[in-house]
């Protein structure tokens, strides 16, 4: 979920700062520019870790900054394909749901990739997977005769935690001009995604408006949905 990446980066400090801590300077702008920045095609950048390196400073002519080539090491949330996660549902739209991890919500699942016999309830404004259940002999044989077999409405209610397996990361730039799928990674999922996404072809589900990193989940296999299905 989460990786340690190497980055480099000059860092500008003004000379209202030249009285801190260099060290610490260095650090806070860092953390400024890149803490919760979505960096293309790694994720979600968390947190500094450790600097690595410092090369010489310089100062420009005319302008009285001083300029830092720094090497460091910053944390990333960054979800392999295929991973398992557990969220709690955000909310629900025709399209499908959104989930949120705490720290990042920007987590969907297409209702295509439901479990089977999932439907949309208008008036609820909610998700629901109609179970069938064999209870007895009677079922079976009803199965057997075709007759409707026994069914739960199983609904997938805000707030609810939900086990997800990660399937797609797409990622866009502020522009909308630069759409990059991470389908490259292996994934037993990943023929169900579209790979001809552009800034004119955006899915439903992704909104208007849709964000640096999404992440696309599924749910279409036993053992992932609601918790409260399988314990």
């Amino acid at each position: 979920m989460f990786i340690l990446t190497n980055l480099k980066d000059i860092t500008i400090l003004a000379p209202t700062q030249f009285d801190k801590d260099f060290n610490e300077a260095i650090k806070e702008y860092i953390n400024q520019k890149y803490a919760n920045k979505v960096i293309l095609k790694l994720g979600l950048a968390i947190s500094l870790w450790d600097i690595q390196k410092f090369e010489h400073s310089y100062i420009l002519q005319n302008d009285s900054n001083a300029y830092t080539r720094v090497f460091f090491r910053y944390v990333i949330f960054s979800p392999f394909i295929d991973e398992i996660i557990i969220g709690k549902i955000k909310s629900s739209t025709q399209d499908g749901i959104h989930i949120t991890i705490g720290f990042f919500d920007d987590i969907i699942v297409p209702s295509h990739l439901f479990q089977e016999k999932s439907l949309f309830d208008e008036k609820e404004q909610t998700w629901y997977w109609e179970y069938q259940t064999i209870v007895d002999e009677q079922d079976i044989q009803e199965i057997r005769q075709e007759m409707s077999p026994k069914s739960h409405k199983l609904f997938m209610d805000v707030g609810e935690e939900i086990r997800f397996r990660i399937i797609d990361k797409i990622y866009i730039d502020n522009n909308l001009t630069n759409m990059v799928k991470d389908s490259d990674q292996p994934s037993s999922f990943t023929n169900l995604s579209n790979k001809n996404i552009n800034e004119n072809n955006l899915p439903n589900y992704l909104g208007n408006n849709p964000a640096p990193m999404t992440l696309i989940g599924s749910i279409a296999e036993p053992g992932l949905g609601l918790l409260t299905w399988w314990t």
